[in-house]
């Protein structure tokens, strides 16, 4: 490895991750703030969670959002 080596691709790189870092940090927040306003509006961050991960699975279409949630709240005891 050579010590005069050009950091010219590294700088690049770590640019890069970095603007990505930043682009994420922003995703979460926006993320958490829905996550807030569905939970302010009733709908409990626990359950919006497992709703999303049944629909990221193919295994919730559209429609049966409403009738899932209910389940989901009746399985749980929690009070809608």
């Amino acid at each position: 490895m050579s010590v005069n080596r050009d950091y010219v691709q590294l700088r690049a790189y770590l640019a890069a991750i970095a603007e990505l870092d930043a682009d994420l940090a922003e995703i979460n927040k926006a993320k958490s703030r829905l996550y807030r306003e569905a939970d302010a509006c009733g709908f409990p961050r626990d359950v919006v969670r497992d709703l999303i991960r049944l629909n990221e699975k193919d295994k919730l279409p559209d429609e049966d959002i409403p009738s899932t949630y209910d389940g989901i709240i009746n399985a749980r005891g929690l009070t809608d």
